[in-house]
């Protein structure tokens, strides 16, 4: 019905077939391409989003609350996700959404007479990325606790990092932020809507700014090939049977997990070593509280108003010091009543 109110009705220009190749694709991408020339199309995305809030979250996640406890409590587990990461189910709470018109994270309250606090590693798996690669400038941005993003898009547009334009510092943050999930010139010009060259220039510029990141990709590869699986900083392995494979998706998947998984794998590490000094360090200063959620990079920690300043200061300590680096890995944390308040 809506491939026909689109195309047939409205005359409205095809984009693409569906995956039955049966008809036309009517899917999110396909929308927003269409919704730049047509309210139509934007009254289904919107549509789509508020019915899948209604679903999804506001009228399943009560179904979830204890009986005793009055609470929802998420199961998390530590073997379900390749890369190492703890995982949430019954109900998923890594998955709530943040930038939506109806925000779900404002019904999740602290408990009376306590407050949220949270913790996040920021820019975690860059800086883990410049470990790895001694990338001499990318070093140098986190040692100077520079915008590295800015620093990016600087050099790709060949302007002063001062004078970087806020769209400059999206495509730069898009860059460094994909580069590890196997970013193509295809992906990117979808993506920031540029000519398919352009990208390209774009991820030659990327690999020329930090030509150590290109050595150590290649490096990392190389070694999955000759050993079968690539690992994390502190010897997770995760096995990469694609990697020899002569059908070229199957490889570049393999490549891409083989690249990716030390980094991630390694920020997950990271975490969960962080999570157990905070755990041993709040009980050691007589702090009282408990950590209450776990999203990658993030915790959400649940204390007394009165404990809030040392608690966050704990959290902080606890979770920079993990690694001894000549980059630090700064934690920002962020405490409220609700949810919302302790998002960024």
């Amino acid at each position: 019905q809506v491939e026909h109110l689109l195309f047939t009705v409205l005359k409205l220009p095809v984009q693409r077939k569906s995956t039955k190749r049966t008809g036309y694709s009517t899917d999110a991408e396909v929308l927003s391409t269409l919704a730049q020339i047509h309210a139509v199309p934007k009254l289904i995305l919107r549509y789509r989003e508020l019915s899948k809030l209604k679903n999804t979250y506001i009228e399943s996640l009560p179904t979830y609350i204890n009986q005793k406890t009055g609470k929802i409590h998420s199961s998390f587990n530590q073997s379900l996700v390749a890369t190492g990461r703890l995982s949430s189910s019954n109900p998923n709470l890594q998955n709530i959404p943040t930038e939506t018109e109806i925000d779900i994270r404002a019904a999740f309250h602290a408990q009376e007479g306590h407050v949220f606090i949270s913790a996040d590693y920021a820019q975690i798996e860059l800086k883990i990325l410049a470990y790895f690669s001694q990338d001499q400038k990318l070093l140098n941005a986190f040692k100077n606790n520079k915008d590295i993003h800015k620093e990016t898009a600087a050099y790709l547009f060949n302007v002063p990092a001062d004078q970087v334009t806020r769209e400059q510092r999206t495509v730069g943050k898009t860059i460094n932020f994909s580069i590890l999930y196997g970013l193509t010139p295809y992906g990117l010009s979808k993506g920031l809507h540029i000519p398919f060259n352009q990208a390209k220039q774009y991820i030659k510029s990327y690999f020329d700014q930090y030509p150590g990141i290109q050595k150590w990709m290649d490096e990392i590869l190389n070694l999955a090939q000759a050993r079968g699986y690539s690992e994390t900083l502190h010897g997770r392995r995760r096995y990469v049977p694609g990697i020899h494979d002569k059908n070229k998706v199957v490889f570049e998947l393999a490549k891409r997990i083989a690249i990716n998984s030390p980094v991630q794998g390694t920020a997950a590490e990271i975490m969960k070593m962080g999570m157990i000094n905070v755990e041993k360090n709040m009980k050691s200063l007589n702090i009282p509280g408990y950590i209450i959620l776990q999203i990658h990079d993030e915790i959400i920690v649940s204390c007394p108003k009165e404990y809030d300043k040392d608690a966050a200061k704990c959290i902080k300590e606890s979770l920079e010091s993990v690694v001894d680096w000549e980059i630090k890995l700064n934690v920002e944390t962020n405490s409220g009543s609700t949810w919302r308040d302790v998002t960024k």
